[in-house]
């Protein structure tokens, strides 16, 4: 699943409950909009997702909590 990194967004979003290092699914399951689109999404949990990123030629982990899973969208966010 591609990720987009995106410093604009209200929200980050993961599709695969397996990229996430902590989760907690949520008991109710919640939906949510898609900006320009009339379609929603389903958002299954909350948790933290670990990943590796290059800066300056050196690898770099980067935790990002607060993540919403997201299994409808088409790639992470």
């Amino acid at each position: 699943v591609t990720t987009v990194i995106d410093s604009g967004v209200t929200d980050h979003c993961f599709v695969q409950c397996k990229d996430f290092t902590s989760y907690t699914p949520y008991h109710t399951i919640l939906s949510g909009q898609a900006a320009g689109k009339e379609n929603s999404f389903t958002i299954a949990g909350k948790g933290s997702v670990g990943l590796l990123m290059k800066s300056g030629g050196q690898l770099v982990s980067l935790t990002l909590n607060n993540i919403l899973h997201t299994p409808d969208l088409c790639s992470n966010l």
